[in-house]
């Protein structure tokens, strides 16, 4: 071959040097994923990535408790490859919706799946699954939502939060296929606690069941408000002490406890002054103090039209995002450098997404459940990043 051409020469001469230079550059670090929305549950936390792949963490034990072969302090992408439209925590496992089928996995090597398995990661859907438009997951359970609004609960049902007429005998026991909640009503949205499950039907009427410790308190009751919701969200510790609060027309939060401390009585929460809020997402854990102690805990988290967070509740763990571990019993502005487009609360942590797909957590990390890459049951009361890489 001849290379006295003057213009393949010039060629090979620029083209050498880049050659060289790929051949010894080093990889490039991995690009964190944009997060489109955070989930965060009792000990565990799940995110969404922009390209709808979902990684999940949380769970670890800190001696001397046992190791679970399932946890992780650091995301990992859940089994079998999917894309999802949406995910919901429990205690120890989550579900999620793929082209309206629902599909439920372990994140505890300890833990069942609402449809009976144990310790099984990979995602599956249960018997008999409808085609669901919407799913939400509790401490125990799980409901969704049919395209006419109906709605279908199973998993436990020790204090009536299936909502399927009765409580106790053989159906305290799991329900491992979804099960029409009694009553015959039609709902936009469904929202879980811990127990206790709560839904707003079209002419914006919330309704809640479970909780509680007898049949009246396993169907379908309406909460008597005077007001009509728009949006309605329930979260909190287990016990039967879960919270909802709901958002009225005229954009006025109401909040009310579990049918155990009486008949719902919802009472307006007042925000800072010239601050409106989005309905809060609501958490809550069992916080022990030490091996003799503990506290049973609830926190909320909202937005505000800018994006700027607001949490209120106990603090222990530092969940309410504003630097100390002081009870705020009111709204009170959290990780005030950061604005948010979706905020979760966990049981004893909080999380949010920001507008550029960053995902923050702060509070309780006892279980690795701020993706941090350790667990440590030191309060984190500022924000962390959390970065989705890997596989």
């Amino acid at each position: 071959m001849s290379f006295h051409r003057p213009e393949l020469r010039a060629v090979l001469r620029f083209a050498a040097p880049i050659l060289v230079a790929a051949c010894g550059e080093t990889s490039a670090p991995p690009v964190p994923a944009l997060v489109a929305t955070i989930e965060a549950g009792p000990r565990h936390t799940c995110a969404l990535t922009d390209s709808a792949r979902a990684y999940c963490w949380g769970g670890v034990a800190l001696p001397p408790n046992p190791t679970d072969s399932l946890s992780t302090a650091v995301p990992r992408t859940v089994r079998g490859n999917l894309r999802w439209q949406s995910i919901s925590v429990g205690d120890g496992f989550a579900c999620g919706l793929t082209a309206g089928e629902a599909r439920c996995w372990a994140l505890s090597a300890f833990t069942s799946v609402p449809d009976g398995r144990v310790g099984d990661a990979m995602p599956l859907p249960p018997a008999d699954d409808p085609y669901f438009r919407s799913l939400r997951v509790g401490g125990d359970h799980v409901c969704g939502l049919d395209i006419s609004g109906f709605a279908y609960c199973w998993g436990g049902n020790f204090r009536g939060q299936l909502g399927i007429g009765a409580f106790g005998g053989s159906l305290w026991e799991r329900r491992q296929t979804p099960t029409p909640v009694a009553g015959n009503l039609q709902f936009t949205a469904l929202s879980l606690g811990a127990d206790w499950t709560c839904g707003l039907t079209i002419g914006g009427d919330a309704y809640c069941w479970g909780g509680g410790s007898g049949d009246a308190d396993a169907v379908p009751v309406s909460v008597a408000s005077g007001q009509s919701f728009v949006t309605l969200e329930t979260g909190g510790p287990p016990g039967g002490r879960d919270r909802t609060c709901a958002l009225t027309t005229g954009g006025a939060l109401y909040c009310w406890g579990t049918f155990h401390l009486g008949p719902p009585q919802p009472a307006v929460v007042v925000p800072p002054a010239g601050v409106t809020l989005q309905t809060p997402r609501i958490g809550g854990g069992l916080n022990i103090q030490d091996p003799q102690t503990f506290e049973y805990e609830w926190h909320a988290c909202a937005l505000a039209a800018d994006g700027q967070a607001y949490c209120w509740g106990e603090n222990l763990a530092g969940q309410i995002g504003d630097g100390t571990t002081t009870a705020r019993p009111e709204p009170t502005a959290a990780a005030a450098a950061l604005r948010f487009q979706s905020i979760s609360a966990g049981g004893l942590h909080s999380c949010g997404v920001t507008a550029a797909g960053e995902a923050y957590c702060w509070g309780g990390n006892g279980f690795g459940q701020l993706g941090t890459g350790h667990a440590d049951a030191t309060p984190v009361t500022a924000p962390v990043r959390v970065n989705l890489v890997g596989p």
